[in-house]
C-alpha cells in the first residue's frame, strides 16, 4: 500500500510538472520570430529532456515542430558554409510546401524572412557566436525528439537529416558536431524500413566522408568513438559500403588503429561492427581491409573470452572475411585464429557460439589447403563429429541446421586436397556419423543435399572411400534421393546422380549393387555423369525384352522411392523388392524349363503337321496349273471369234455410211443455209427498228425542211422492215422454201430399201459382235481365276516350304539359346 501511494504521489508530481498543450503551441509559435529562437529552442531542450516524459516528445512533434528546427539548422548551414551546402534552403527540401507551410498562418516566405534586417543582424560575429549556442540548443531538442522511435520519421521527412550530416565539419564547435552525431546515431538505429531514407541522405549529404574524417581523430577522441558508431548503423547500406571503398582515403587504416588499440570499449564493438558490415556481402572490401593490414587485428580480438560480446562478432567476421572469395583466406589462417575458432565450437563457456564457429570452419575449409590442415590438426573433425551425433532430425530444427554445417564443413575439407581431407575423414570414420543423419534426412531437404555433396567429396577419385560407402550401406541411400525426384529432374536427383557414380567407380560390386537393385540404365547413367573420365560405361543393351524388363525395374523402384519415408525406409524396401524379383525369376526359369519340354513334343508333331501341308500345298499347285492351262486355250478361242465378228461388223457400218454420207451432208447444208438466211433477215430488221427509233427521237426536235427529210427516211425504213417481217413468216421467201423443198427430197432419197437393208445388216453383224464379245470377255475372266487360284496355289506352296524351314531354324537356334543361357546361370551361380 506504502509503494502504491508513492506511485500514485510521483505521477501527480509528473502530471504538474508536464507541458501543457498551449504551452507547446506557445514556444513552437517563438521560432517563427528569429529573435526568439534562443528562448524557445531553450524551453524546448527543457521540455523534451525527460527521458521517460515520452507524451511530451509526441505532443511537440506532433505540433511541427522538427521542421521549424530543421528551418534553424539550415539558416546556420546557410550562413557559414554557402547556400550550394547540403542541408542549406536552396538544397534542402524546405523550399518545398510541407508541414511548415502549414503552421505559418501569415503566409511569411522564408525568402522574405532571410531578407529583412535580423539576417542581417545575425551576420556579425557576436550574432554568430548566439546562432551557435541556437543550432546546439536545436540539435539538443532534435536528440530529445529522436528517443521516441516515432518521432525519428518525423525528424527525417522534416529534412533535419542533411543539415545534421553538413554540420559533422570539424571545424565548428565539438558541442555542435558531437550532438549531430549523436542525432544521426538514434535516427539510424530501427528497422531498415524507416533507417533506410537516413542513409540515402547520409550517403547524398557527403555524411559518409566526415565521418570518416572523425575517426581520423584517433581511437582515443570521444568524436570519433561516435562516428564510428552512427557508421557501424549506416554501413549495412550497400551503396554506402562503396562510398567509404572509393571516397574515404584512409577509412580502413582508421578502423584498424581502433582495432589495435588495447584494452576495449563500446566503440571497439561499434569498429568491429563496422568492418563486419563493410566486408559482408562486398569483395572488394574485404580486399581493401586486408590490404589495410586490419586483419591481425581484427583476429586478435578471438583472444577474449568466450562469453565476451567482441568475441561472437569476431567470430563472424573470420565467416565474412572468408565468404564469396579465396583472397583473404591466407590472410585469416596466418594470424592462428583457426585453433582458436575450434575451441569455440561446443565451448562450455558459451555453447551459443558453436554455430559461428562451425559456420567460420566451413568457409575457411573451402578453398585454402593450409587452412584445411590447420584445422584438422586443432582436432575439428572430432567436435564435427560429436554435433552430428547429438542431432534430432524429428525434434530440433536448431541441431538439424547445426548439423548441416557441420557436414558441409567436412565436405569442404575433403574437396580438393589432393586424397589428404578424404584419407583423414577415413581415418575418423566420419562416415558412420554421416550415415546416422543421412538415412533419415527428409527428401529434398537441406540435410540431404549437404550429405549427398559429402558422398561425393568423399569418395571423388577414392575407390578405398567407395568401398567404405558400400560397406555402410549409403549406395542405396544416395539412389534414393536420385530416384525420388526422377521424374521431375529435381537438383538434389541430379545431384545424387552424380555422387552415386563418384562412389561407385572402379569397384565392380558397387556397381553390381547398383545394377541388381535398381537397373543397368542407372548405372549406366551415374557413371556417365559422375565417374572418372575413362570409366568403362555398360552400352545399352537393344534386346526389347531387356530393354522391357529394365524399364519396369526402374519404374517399380521409382514408386517405391516416393512411398518411402527416408533413405534407411528405401533400402529395406528396395532390397525386399530385389529379392522378390529374384524369386520370380528363379520361377520363371523352372516353368520355362517344364514349357520347353511340352514345346518340343508339340514342336515335333507341328514338324509333321506342317511337312503334310506343304504336299498338299505342292499337289494343289499342280492342279491349278492344269486349270490354268485349259482356261488359257479356251480364252484364246473365244477372243479370235470376237474378233472375226468385229470385222464383219466394221465392213457393214462402212457400206451404210458410204451410201448414206453423201445425203446427209447435203440435208445438212441446205438446213444451214436456211439458218443463215433467217439470221439475217432478223438481224436487218433490228437495225432498221433502232434506225426508227433514232430518226422518231430526232424529228421531235427538228422542224421544217429536215424534219420532213427524217419523215421520210422513217417511212422508208418501215417498209423495207415489214419486208424483213414478211420473209421472216413461215412460206414468205422463196429462198427458204426451195431450201426446205430440197430437204424434204433428200430425206426421201434417205428412205431407200437399199439403205434400209444396209441398216439391217449392220444391227444383225453387231448383235453377233456383242454375244462373241461376252464369251471372250468371260474366258478371259475365268482366265484370271484361274491363273490367280494358280498363284495363290504357288505362294501357299513356297510359304509352307519357307514356314517349315524357318521353323527348323528356330528350332535349332531356340536350342542354341536355352544351352547358351543354362550355361551362364552356372556361371552365376
Amino acid at each position: 500500500r506504502e509503494r502504491a501511494a508513492s506511485w500514485c504521489r510521483v505521477q501527480r508530481e509528473d502530471l504538474a510538472m508536464a507541458p501543457s498543450e498551449d504551452d507547446i503551441k506557445a514556444c513552437i509559435e517563438k521560432l517563427r520570430d528569429e529573435d526568439l529562437w534562443m528562448e524557445a529552442t531553450e524551453e524546448l531542450a527543457e521540455m523534451t529532456g525527460d527521458k521517460d516524459d515520452e507524451e511530451t516528445r509526441l505532443a511537440v512533434a506532433r505540433e511541427d515542430a522538427c521542421p521549424w528546427l530543421g528551418r534553424i539548422l539550415a539558416t546556420f548551414i546557410e550562413l557559414r558554409f554557402g547556400d550550394d551546402a547540403p542541408g542549406s534552403p536552396k538544397r534542402s527540401s524546405l523550399d518545398k510546401r510541407s508541414s511548415l507551410d502549414a503552421v505559418d498562418e501569415d503566409g511569411i516566405n522564408d525568402d522574405d524572412v532571410r531578407s529583412d534586417g535580423a539576417l542581417s543582424m545575425m551576420s556579425s560575429e557576436s550574432r554568430m557566436q548566439e546562432l551557435e549556442q541556437v543550432v546546439i540548443n536545436t540539435l539538443q531538442c532534435l536528440i530529445n525528439l529522436s528517443r521516441s522511435k516515432k518521432n525519428r520519421k518525423e525528424i527525417a521527412d522534416a529534412g533535419c537529416v542533411a543539415p545534421a550530416c553538413t554540420l559533422f565539419d570539424l571545424t565548428l564547435r565539438r558541442e555542435i558536431h558531437d550532438r549531430a552525431v549523436m542525432l544521426l546515431i538514434n535516427c539510424c538505429t530501427g528497422p531498415i524500413q524507416y533507417t533506410g531514407p537516413v542513409h540515402d541522405v547520409v550517403e547524398e549529404s557527403e555524411g559518409v566522408q566526415k565521418l570518416v574524417e572523425m575517426i581520423k581523430l584517433g581511437p582515443d577522441h570521444p568524436t570519433a568513438h561516435r562516428a564510428v558508431q552512427v557508421l557501424s548503423l549506416v554501413s549495412v547500406d550497400p551503396e554506402i559500403k562503396d562510398i567509404f571503398r572509393n571516397e574515404c582515403t584512409g577509412g580502413f587504416e582508421a578502423l584498424r588503429a581502433m582495432l589495435e588499440r588495447p584494452g576495449g570499449g563500446l566503440f571497439l564493438k561499434h569498429a568491429v561492427l563496422t568492418v563486419n558490415h563493410l566486408c559482408d556481402e562486398n569483395v572488394p572490401n574485404k580486399i581493401a581491409f586486408m590490404e589495410s593490414g586490419g586483419v591481425p587485428a581484427m583476429m586478435r580480438l578471438m583472444d577474449r573470452p568466450p562469453d565476451d560480446p567482441l568475441t561472437a562478432i569476431a567470430l563472424d567476421a573470420v565467416t565474412i572475411l572468408a565468404e564469396d572469395n579465396d583472397e583473404v583466406d591466407e590472410a585469416v589462417a596466418v594470424t592462428g585464429v583457426l585453433p582458436r575458432v575450434v575451441e569455440m565450437i561446443s565451448n562450455p563457456e558459451n555453447p551459443k557460439l558453436t554455430l559461428a564457429a562451425v559456420t567460420a570452419v566451413m568457409h575457411m575449409a573451402r578453398d585454402y589447403k593450409d587452412a584445411k590442415r590447420m584445422l584438422t590438426s586443432a582436432g575439428v573433425i572430432y567436435k564435427l563429429k560429436r554435433i552430428i551425433d547429438e542431432c534430432a532430425i524429428e525434434e530440433s530444427p536448431e541441431s538439424v541446421h547445426l548439423a548441416q554445417m557441420c557436414v558441409s564443413s567436412l565436405t569442404n575439407i575433403a574437396i580438393d586436397t589432393e586424397y589428404w581431407g578424404q584419407l583423414e575423414l577415413a581415418e575418423e570414420n566420419v562416415l558412420t556419423n554421416v550415415r546416422s543423419v543421412f538415412q533419415v534426412a527428409p527428401a529434398e531437404s537441406k540435410m540431404a543435399q549437404v550429405c549427398i555433396a559429402f558422398v561425393y567429396a568423399y569418395t571423388a577419385g577414392n575407390s578405398d572411400n567407395g568401398w567404405t560407402v558400400r560397406q555402410a550401406g549409403l549406395l542405396p541411400v544416395v539412389a534414393y534421393h536420385h530416384l525420388r525426384g526422377r521424374d521431375k529432374k529435381t537438383r538434389e536427383s541430379k545431384e545424387a546422380l552424380v555422387s552415386l557414380g563418384a562412389a561407385v567407380d572402379d569397384d565392380e560390386e558397387s556397381q553390381d549393387l547398383i545394377s541388381s537393385l535398381f537397373g543397368e540404365t542407372v548405372l549406366r547413367e551415374c557413371l556417365k555423369v559422375g565417374a572418372a573420365k575413362g570409366t568403362y560405361v555398360p552400352p545399352e543393351n537393344r534386346d526389347e525384352k531387356t530393354q522391357a524388363r529394365e524399364k519396369q525395374t526402374l519404374s517399380e523402384v521409382c514408386k517405391i522411392a516416393k512411398l518411402a519415408m527416408n533413405g534407411a525406409d528405401f533400402a529395406a524396401r528396395a532390397k525386399k523388392a530385389y529379392e522378390d524379383r529374384k524369386a520370380k525369376f528363379a520361377q520363371d526359369i523352372f516353368d520355362a524349363e517344364a514349357a520347353l519340354e511340352r514345346k518340343l513334343v508339340e514342336q515335333l508333331a507341328a514338324r509333321e503337321k506342317e511337312l503334310k501341308e506343304a504336299e498338299n500345298a505342292r499337289q494343289e499347285l499342280r492342279r491349278a496349273q492344269a486349270d490354268a492351262a485349259n482356261s488359257r486355250a479356251d480364252a484364246k478361242k473365244e477372243i479370235n471369234e470376237a474378233k472375226a465378228a468385229r470385222f464383219e461388223y466394221d465392213a457393214a457400218l462402212r457400206a451404210l455410211n458410204a451410201k448414206q454420207g453423201t445425203l446427209i451432208k447435203q440435208k445438212e447444208e441446205a438446213r444451214r443455209m436456211i439458218d443463215e438466211k433467217i439470221e439475217t433477215y432478223r438481224s436487218e430488221s433490228d437495225k432498221l427498228r433502232n434506225m426508227i427509233g433514232v430518226y422518231e427521237e430526232t424529228s421531235a426536235e427538228a422542224s421544217g425542211d429536215a424534219k420532213k427529210e427524217i419523215e421520210r427516211k422513217i417511212k422508208t425504213a418501215k417498209i423495207a422492215m415489214g419486208e424483213y417481217d414478211k420473209r421472216l413468216k413461215p412460206g414468205g421467201c422463196n429462198i427458204v422454201k426451195g431450201l426446205e423443198a430440197q430437204i424434204a427430197e433428200l430425206e426421201k432419197r434417205l428412205k431407200d430399201p437399199a439403205i434400209d437393208s444396209l441398216t439391217e445388216l449392220v444391227k444383225e453383224k453387231e448383235e453377233i459382235w456383242k454375244i462373241e464379245q461376252a464369251e471372250a470377255d468371260e474366258a478371259e475372266r475365268v482366265l484370271k481365276e484361274k491363273e490367280q487360284a494358280e498363284a495363290w496355289a504357288r505362294a501357299n506352296a513356297e510359304r509352307e516350304e519357307r514356314e517349315a524351314k524357318e521353323k527348323k531354324e528356330r528350332e535349332e537356334k531356340e536350342k542354341r539359346r536355352l544351352a547358351k543361357e543354362k550355361k551362364n546361370k552356372k556361371k552365376k551361380k
